[in-house]
């Protein structure tokens, strides 16, 4: 065969050029560093696993800013204000669960609704304006002229455009909870409470209580037939973002002893029907976040429902301990279900966060259950592994804080404050009812790390009451276990503020707090007589006062 001959001559060069497709940019993690085209399939891309590589996930773009600054100059007053809650209070309020409601939808609202948008600069003003802890609110004099100004347009605003025959659901529920935020900021309880059953009741009312509030939500139900979590597009704003924030509060409104009752059939948590995943259903830390609340609301329900019947000696029934069983059992399907997701795949590290603030949440809840039926104390011994799982996980999310849509840290100088539950009620919780001294005192250490004030909790006054309980258990010890003797366990306490009035302190800042042996509740479940809560101060020394550390 003839060889081919090399000419000398040089031919023009042609230019290669790329082909004009657009260059993808939503590839994994991984697949961009190796230079490969990613399949983008999720959770994890086929190209990584099908050949043993780990898939990092997606990265999640810097979206560009919803709300621009230009776009404040439409209106002519509180611009300074809407730009601090932007920058600011938005992202201090967010956290892993609120889909975006802080830093996306009242935004997006407020372009166009005069109510949310006056309500958003009232609220800027109080975050940028009010100390830390709730002693100092109160300390502090009251708002000025300019935060009733628009806190005034905002509510007359509001009831202007709720007369209107387009107002939304969305509108009257974003401004409902901007408003419960604004009294939260500055410790006014019974308008908080006020507000907060308003929403509830507008959800009764137009949604059905139990469609949406409750265990038997359409989310719920496709996830128990192990069908996708799909949402109406239409209602997705309230399925997806605004109800979840008031059914995740319904525990809350539980634990401060909130009236729901008339509005909602809070009873009917107790349905065995909880919807839980289908077996081989690998859920989203969504899903198991929403089938969490169900869970853990119904506890607290159960819980308070065991402590009135203790309280009024009614004797527990067959009936209360198949509950309580029944609740321990979704607990457990919980955490196996918890458990599939983390073996099928590595999460991301935003995952590995909201998995560790379920855990938290979910432990603190399954002991209050296991505990329910059994006042004297004793049985949360049996949990102290659980007590030291718990003080780990919040330890990663005390070191993890949930980070903006902008990708910022939300823990800024102004984290005074965060809407919803995190961390101060569990912790709080560890280190009264567990009795292991070492356990206990590394929950308080990392009470010390959590914001200032989540929701109706003030950090402050909740380590001062924890270190208190700790100082009265601890001067009697079993020679044995180390731990505080059986009759020296507390029971109960309580401060004088109730869950519609503001916490009361007095003119130094200082305030009072009750407490009550289990020796107290021993003697009266054997037929003492209660009488008036002085007498029995000044008799016996059962409860005991506290003056709050300043």
């Amino acid at each position: 065969m003839p060889q081919a001959v090399l000419s000398t001559k040089r031919k023009p060069s042609t230019k290669r050029t790329r082909n004009s497709t657009l260059k993808v940019k939503s590839g994994c993690i991984t697949c961009k560093v190796r230079h490969v085209k990613c399949d983008e399939q999720k959770p994890s891309c086929h190209r990584c696993t099908s050949t043993g590589r780990k898939c990092d996930g997606y990265a999640t773009a810097t979206p560009i800013s919803l709300i621009k600054p230009v776009q404040y100059a439409q209106f002519a007053e509180g611009v300074e204000y809407l730009e601090f809650y932007h920058h600011s209070t938005a992202q201090t309020l967010s956290n892993q669960f609120d889909n975006g409601f802080w830093s996306r939808t009242t935004l997006q609202l407020a372009l166009c609704e005069p109510s949310i948008r006056h309500g958003l600069i009232a609220l800027s003003y109080l975050s940028k304006s009010l100390p830390t802890s709730v002693r100092d609110v109160h300390a502090k004099a009251a708002p000025s002229n300019m935060f009733y100004y628009y806190y005034s347009k905002a509510v007359g605003s509001l009831a202007r455009r709720m007369a209107e025959p387009s107002c939304t659901l969305e509108i009257s529920l974003t401004a409902c909870l901007i408003f419960v935020c604004i009294d939260l900021l500055q410790d006014k309880r019974s308008s908080a409470v006020e507000h907060f059953q308003s929403g509830i009741k507008l959800i009764a009312e137009r949604c059905g209580a139990k469609n949406e509030l409750l265990p038997y939500s359409k989310t719920s139900r496709k996830l128990a037939k192990g069908l996708p979590a799909s949402s109406n597009k239409g209602n997705a704003i309230l399925e997806e973002t605004i109800i979840p924030i008031f059914r995740r509060n319904i525990i809350v409104a539980l634990l401060k002893g909130i009236p729901i009752n008339t509005i909602v059939p809070v009873q009917d948590i107790l349905s065995p029907s909880i919807p839980m995943p289908a077996p081989g259903t690998i859920c989203t830390i969504a899903d198991l976040s929403l089938l969490g609340d169900h869970i853990r609301n119904a506890s607290v329900f159960f819980a308070q429902n065991a402590a009135v019947k203790t309280m009024s000696k009614q004797p527990y029934t067959p009936q209360d301990t198949s509950s309580q069983q029944q609740l321990l059992a979704h607990h457990n399907a919980w955490f196996a279900a918890l458990l599939d997701l983390e073996n099928s795949r590595q999460l991301s590290a935003a995952e590995l966060t909201m998995s560790s603030a379920q855990k938290v949440a979910n432990w603190i809840s399954y002991i209050i259950i296991a505990c329910a039926l059994d006042f004297r104390q004793m049985n949360y011994d049996n949990y102290i592994p659980t007590f030291q799982q718990i003080n780990h996980h919040a330890s990663i999310l005390l070191s993890n804080p949930p980070s903006s849509p902008a990708g910022k840290s939300s823990q800024t100088q102004n984290s005074h404050f965060t809407f919803e539950l995190s961390l101060i009620p569990s912790l709080s919780f560890a280190a009264a009812r567990c009795r292991c001294p070492t356990t206990r005192r590394i929950s308080l250490a990392l009470l010390q790390r959590t914001p200032a004030r989540e929701s109706f909790y003030d950090a402050e006054v909740q380590r001062a009451i924890v270190a208190r309980i700790i100082e009265i258990e601890e001067q009697c010890l079993d020679p044995e276990t180390g731990r505080p003797a059986a009759h020296s366990r507390l029971l109960g306490m309580g401060s004088r503020g109730g869950f519609d009035k503001e916490e009361s302190f007095d003119k130094e800042g200082r305030a009072l707090v009750t407490f009550s042996y289990v020796g107290w509740w021993e003697q009266w479940m054997k037929g003492g007589v209660l009488d008036d809560a002085g007498s029995w101060e000044e008799k016996v020394g059962w409860v005991e006062g506290i003056e709050r550390v300043r």
